[in-house]
């Protein structure tokens, strides 16, 4: 619950997900722009401090079978996280990790992103205890266009060794996971009344400092701090076509890892311009 005095409050700005709705170039700018934004804002990301990855990790874990003991190892991980934060008196705290919406679906039995709203609501309640209820959330989702989400999460899977279904059959095995409005609602409801705010990537993807604007827009950065960020090279860029569907191909042939690695570079050098960022 929101505190119920004047007294100043924490700001806790936690960007949770989806995957690949441009979480690695917002995660990029926050990195690039983390020594501007410190008067204002401690970022945390799994790049700019790795000491997250042990809360990461136990969400992930979590939404792998959803059994309340994980959700209790969430909890404790939150815990030395907290504890070796230093903050300023002024000081909001900026989070980005899409891994707050658990495991990515499509490859083993992760369909949907049913984890959040649980995950969310055991982050609220241990770190509203350590702030001592003098703390104001907000939540940010990033989304996307469901055809291009599921075209986006089939490439990264693709580049993997497991995925050799097809995208017809992929995309049909997840039509919940690509529903973001409907996941947002859920969550929503076990976090109120904390707002959760829902972005678009078709919306940021081409403002200067790409999808980290909307991360911006909630923390009501002052004008000439907002000026002054370096934009960065987007990441994670969309592949030609046809190359997730060469990839699967590849995985069904049984290669051994090193065998499969050297075609998929192979195709990887004739099908993608220099200097692409297609990881």
């Amino acid at each position: 619950m929101p505190p119920s005095n004047p007294e100043p409050v924490r700001r806790v700005l936690l960007h949770a997900g989806f995957h690949k709705t441009g979480t690695s170039s917002l995660q990029e700018c926050l990195r690039e722009n983390g020594d501007l934004l410190a008067p204002l804002w401690r970022v945390e990301t799994l790049l700019y401090n790795p000491g997250l990855r042990a809360v990461t990790q136990a969400a992930r874990a979590y939404s792998l079978g959803r059994k309340p003991a994980d959700l209790g190892l969430f909890r404790a991980a939150l815990v030395p996280w907290l504890d070796r934060m230093e903050l300023n008196p002024d000081q909001g705290l900026m989070i980005s990790s899409e891994d707050f919406a658990g495991h990515m679906p499509g490859v083993g039995p992760v369909r949907t992103f049913d984890a959040l709203g649980a995950i969310l609501a055991a982050f609220v309640d241990l770190v509203g205890q350590f702030f001592d209820g003098q703390v104001a959330f907000s939540f940010l989702l990033t989304t996307r266009g469901a055809d291009a989400w599921l075209r986006s999460l089939y490439w990264q899977q693709a580049k993997g060794s497991q995925q050799r279904l097809d995208f017809v059959d992929f995309a049909a095995r997840l039509p919940m996971a690509a529903d973001h409005g409907a996941v947002a609602a859920k969550a929503r409801a076990l976090v109120a009344p904390w707002p959760v705010t829902l972005t678009a990537l078709e919306t940021v993807q081409h403002r200067r400092l790409g999808p980290a604007e909307a991360l911006f827009d909630l923390a009501d950065l002052p004008a000439d701090l907002r000026a002054s960020l370096r934009p960065v090279a987007p990441r994670n860029t969309a592949p030609p076509a046809d190359l997730s569907a060469q990839f699967v191909a590849l995985n069904r042939l049984g290669l051994m890892p090193q065998e499969l690695k050297r075609r998929k570079d192979a195709l990887r050098r004739a099908t993608v311009p220099p200097g692409a960022d297609m990881r």
